[in-house]
C-alpha cells in the first residue's frame, strides 16, 4: 500500500511538472511569433521576476517557520542553524545572497565546492552562514 501511495506522489509531481513545461513551450512559441521590443520586455520583466523571486522570497521563506523554499519543501528539506533552530532573516538572506554568488563564479572555483562536500558534507554558503539543509521531521 505505502508504494502505491508513494507511487502516486510520483506520478502527481511528475504529471505537474510535464504540465509546467508544455505551458513554457506554448508560451514561447507565442512569444517567438512577436516583434522583438516586445521579446526584450518580455525577458525583462521575467528577469525582475526571477530576480524578486531569489532575492525576497526564498530567503523569507527560509526564514519563516516553513523553513524551506517551495523546491525544499517538495523534497522534504528544511534548512537550520547550528542549534537545530529557524534561522534568522538576516542569516537566511546571507545564505542565498551567496548561494547566487556562488551560482555565478561555479565555473571557475567548481574545485572550492568539491573540497566543500567531500571535507564538511556541506556548501560554501551553508558554511560560511552556519546553517544546514536537512530532511523535515
Amino acid at each position: 500500500m505505502g508504494c502505491k501511495a508513494s507511487n502516486k506522489r510520483m506520478e502527481l509531481t511528475w504529471g505537474f511538472f510535464a504540465k509546467l513545461v508544455d505551458a513554457g513551450d506554448s508560451l514561447l512559441l507565442n512569444i517567438t511569433k512577436c516583434s522583438r521590443t516586445h521579446r526584450v520586455i518580455f525577458q525583462k520583466k521575467i528577469f525582475r521576476l526571477v530576480l524578486i523571486y531569489f532575492f525576497i522570497v526564498i530567503p523569507i521563506l527560509e526564514a519563516t517557520p516553513l523553513q524551506a523554499s517551495i523546491g525544499k519543501k517538495v523534497m522534504r528539506l528544511m534548512v537550520i542553524n547550528q542549534y537545530g533552530e529557524r534561522i534568522a532573516w538576516y542569516q537566511s538572506f546571507f545564505r542565498n545572497w551567496l548561494t547566487i554568488v556562488n551560482l555565478f563564479l561555479l565555473r571557475f572555483i567548481w574545485w572550492i565546492n568539491l573540497i566543500f562536500i567531500y571535507k564538511y558534507n556541506t556548501l560554501p554558503q551553508d558554511s560560511l552562514s552556519r546553517s544546514y539543509v536537512t530532511r523535515s521531521r
